[in-house]
């Protein structure tokens, strides 16, 4: 990650760049119209601040807002936030879970009818799908209600091969 330089006027940002700029007009008056960025004896002296991120675990906390300068550090940085993390009850993720399985379900629903819309509901390959594909429906809630801690059904979660497998059982039958 390329850190900024940030130029601080009165504790304020009112600059931040990649890189110190070569042309710069100093506080004094003094100006330059190239090599600034070399002028590392200067950069300080004229409020220029290094940023520095603080450290944290990127899969619980944030970085949030805009850098701000920190002034008993002088430096530029950012506040962290933690990420909140939904808790369930063991209810709650069973029927967070079954709503999922629905949501999946209505998609099947959509493909079944347009198929039979096309074949005869006596068509026995289609209606063999049907049933495989609500066999599976029943197990997996039969699975979900199973569950006797919220351990397990957290780690639960309806693979998209399989539904890729289910889907797959209908091809035939579409045009």
């Amino acid at each position: 990650m390329r850190l900024k330089k940030h130029l601080i006027k009165q504790d304020i940002i009112v600059a931040s760049f990649y890189d110190i700029p070569s042309r710069f007009t100093r506080e004094t008056g003094e100006r330059f119209y190239g090599g600034y960025q070399t002028r590392t004896d200067l950069h300080y002296e004229d409020g220029w601040r290094d940023e520095v991120i603080p450290e944290f675990d990127s899969t619980t906390h944030v970085l949030v807002d805009d850098p701000y300068f920190d002034i008993p550090n002088d430096v530029v940085t950012y506040n962290i936030k933690v990420i909140p993390v939904e808790v369930y009850t063991l209810p709650q993720l069973q029927t967070k879970l079954k709503s999922d399985l629905s949501v999946e379900m209505d998609e099947f629903v959509s493909l079944i009818t347009r198929c039979r819309m096309i074949h005869e509901n006596s068509n026995e390959g289609l209606n063999a799908a049907v049933t495989a594909t609500l066999q599976m429906r029943s197990q997996t809630i039969a699975a979900i209600d199973a569950f006797t801690d919220v351990e397990t059904a957290q780690a639960f979660s309806i693979k998209p091969e399989d539904v890729q497998y289910f889907k797959s059982l209908f091809e035939p039958f579409k045009l």
